[in-house]
């Protein structure tokens, strides 16, 4: 544990991260647990065992739960096709199965920034305008897209948006507290100061933005993902939330 600590204690010197919370369970056991840093770089506030964080893409392992309960309760299986359960026209997007959005093996490119085509919003109308296939169609390529596309799947099943399927089907039975949209500030650790690393990726593309949020303002409280805070609204929210 000792070592532990000195690594997170290192990490946080050398500013890879401003505050963090640690925590080691075994056997159901409580073995360790640190609390380190601030909320933000302004050190404004201390985190604490209580601070609420952004999972970010770590909601894929949501998603991905949510589906496999389908195919559990055979609503779904893994070769289901996208074209049987939404509206989906483009013949190539039509045939790729649950299985491979899943396992990131559906030949569709790892990001697209959507929002850079309003005020069009129709999602599915897009996907039928745009390339949103890679060259390596056999390989596996880590995509956001996939599990859009897997939420889109679970809003279709459920008849509601992700936010009341997760409050249903996951929070209530584990009791745990995941929460999409914008929350309170206070006590939430910030992100980022607006979305330069996506600006940066969008005009690596050659692509045109001009909403983005300002670059010396803290993201707290709100999802950190640009396709979800620009493109989609928050119940629809994807690649991120916010857990406590």
């Amino acid at each position: 544990m000792q070592l532990l600590k000195s690594i997170l204690d290192q990490y946080l010197e050398r500013e890879y991260f401003s505050g963090a919370v640690c925590t080691v369970i075994k056997d159901d056991d409580l073995v360790f647990e640190q609390s380190l840093g601030y909320t933000n770089i302004n050190q404004s506030q201390k985190v604490t065992s209580e601070t609420v964080f952004d999972l970010a893409s770590l909601t894929k392992i949501v998603t991905s739960t949510l589906i496999l309960r389908l195919i559990t309760n055979q609503k779904l299986s893994l070769k289901t096709q996208l074209g049987d359960c939404l509206p989906i026209q483009q013949k190539e997007l039509s045939s790729i199965t649950i299985h491979q959005l899943l396992t990131h093996s559906s030949g569709i490119k790892a990001w697209h920034p959507f929002y850079t085509h309003l005020p069009e919003r129709n999602f599915f109308k897009l996907l039928d305008d745009i390339e949103i296939k890679h060259d390596g169609r056999e390989k596996v390529e880590y995509s956001d897209l996939n599990y859009m596309l897997l939420g889109k799947v679970l809003e279709h099943e459920y008849s509601t948006d992700l936010n009341q399927i997760v409050n249903q089907n996951l929070n209530k039975r584990l009791s745990s507290d995941f929460s999409y949209g914008p929350l309170n500030a206070s006590n939430i650790a910030a992100t980022e100061f607006g979305n330069r690393t996506e600006m940066g990726m969008c005009k690596n593309r050659g692509l045109d933005f001009n909403q983005w949020r300002q670059t010396d303002q803290p993201i707290i409280g709100e999802v950190n993902d640009g396709n979800t805070y620009y493109f989609l609204t928050v119940k629809q929210d994807m690649p991120g939330c916010l857990v406590q």
